[in-house]
């Protein structure tokens, strides 16, 4: 017997007047069904690696035969003969391989983020620089026509000149997004093999009621509903001179900086519809999705009307048994406008923010504060608007199909500019599967 069958014989089980047993085997149900979905894919991809890798392993070996035979009978050509070239181990595919790992390491123009994470392992760095450089890589071959540029990026159609992009690539670029994004650091993340999944979610809870003696006591079950997890096209494009992509003799002289844009505006796309989406793809935390909303009093329409009280009260909306991982989110202007300066009735401040790199450096009532740009979080005034959200975000579920990630590369365009464009597909798909683990304070609508 597995663990969900294990959970859902207990649940059958467990008295209805055990509310708090209930509520948590059907967390742990919740929580098993999502992991056993997660391993069922990581386990397609790691036998799907194990068979490529003998594939390449059988023709390496093949290689080294051929070359044997080959060279058998000819004298050894010593390495440093005029014109021989011996290796270019700074190079992959043609492309400028280690600048564009120093690029994601020390550009400043690169995100804070993926530089500190580059810098840190670097052999994920090396990973996401060839994810890149393999999509690029057919589309400087100049027998090309603009239509067979187009076919030959299609990833996963190899008999239009695409190929698969390699597992560990593709996770190495998903590691950098959500190192970037708020929302997939504190979400929950769930591994797609197809456009559409569904998941359970918490729908009804077991409710308790005083019963006099020798009266029957008042069943109630509890329930669990469903949400669809529904890949929706994320996309962007960037341009550049031609003049940079052909820098130190080699193309891909932007690999590096067109890798950490993408990962940067997929981040911060990702974090915008998460937190302030209005209905595609999703309805945001910072809206009327969240399962529980603190209002200012009737009138009181400004942020700047925040007040401590709202802030205990938005606390008292989460159950204290799922308030342990819980954090507080609000965009920059509202943290340093509205936040910043408030205070308890003995006039100590709420806020704190630690200098000496201590974690977390930014507290509010004792937990963590998560600043967001303003672009990605609510920021300016308006009625029946959230401002900021209290909760754990591991009822929030977010799926990707990084595997359907695709890149166009358009040389024709602005050729009269001597520019190429870049265009990024991606999917990626959203759902409130548990939204009473989080609340936000909202002004009224009027």
């Amino acid at each position: 017997m597995n663990k969900i069958e294990l959970l859902k014989k207990l649940i059958a089980q467990t008295p209805v007047e055990n509310e708090k047993e209930l509520a948590d085997l059907n967390d742990e149900l919740i929580k098993a069904i999502g992991e056993q979905a997660e391993a069922k894919v990581r386990e397609e991809i790691a036998a799907k690696k194990v068979e490529e890798d003998k594939k390449a392993a059988d023709v390496e070996t093949q290689k080294t035969v051929d070359e044997a035979r080959k060279n058998a009978p000819m004298a050894k050509i010593p390495g440093d003969v005029p014109g021989i070239v011996t290796g270019t181990p700074s190079l992959y595919k043609g492309f400028q391989l280690k600048k564009a790992i120093d690029d994601l390491q020390h550009d400043g123009r690169v995100n804070s983020s993926v530089r500190k994470s580059a810098i840190a392992n670097p052999e994920r760095a090396e990973l996401a620089a060839m994810f890149m450089i393999n999509k690029l890589a057919y589309a400087y071959d100049n027998k090309r026509t603009p239509e067979q540029v187009a076919k030959a990026m299609n990833e996963g159609t190899t008999t239009a000149g695409g190929f698969l992009t390699p597992d560990e690539q593709n996770m190495a670029v998903f590691s950098y997004i959500r190192d970037v994004s708020i929302i997939l650091t504190d979400a929950q993340h769930i591994a797609m093999k197809s456009d559409v999944m569904e998941l359970p979610a918490e729908n009804a809870k077991v409710s308790m009621a005083w019963t006099d003696e020798a009266t029957d006591a008042t069943e109630t079950t509890p329930s669990i509903a469903q949400v669809k997890l529904t890949a929706t096209r994320l996309d962007g494009y960037t341009k550049s001179s031609n003049e940079l992509l052909d820098d130190d003799g080699s193309p891909g002289g932007i690999v590096g900086m067109l890798t950490s844009q993408f990962i940067e505006e997929s981040a911060l796309s990702i974090d915008e519809a998460g937190f302030k989406g209005t209905g595609s793809p999703v309805s945001g935390i910072f809206t009327a999705a969240a399962g529980y909303t603190e209002e200012f009093d009737a009138g009181s329409t400004n942020f700047s009307e925040l007040l401590e009280s709202n802030l205990r009260a938005v606390i008292a909306k989460i159950r204290p048994n799922r308030r342990g991982n819980a954090k507080w989110y609000m965009s920059t202007s509202v943290l340093w406008n509205f936040v910043r300066g408030l205070k308890d009735s003995n006039g100590d401040p709420l806020f704190y923010e630690t200098m000496n790199g201590a974690a977390p450096a930014q507290m509010l009532l004792g937990k963590p504060v998560r600043e967001g740009n303003d672009d990605v979080m609510p920021s300016a005034t308006a009625v029946s608007t959230g401002m900021m959200v209290f909760g754990d975000l591991t009822g929030f579920v977010v799926g990707d199909r990084l595997a359907n990630t695709k890149l166009f590369v358009d040389p024709y365009s602005l050729s009269r500019s001597n520019q190429t464009q870049f265009l990024m597909f991606q999917r990626w798909a959203f759902a409130h599967a548990m939204n009473l683990y989080y609340a936000r304070i909202a002004t009224p609508s009027a």
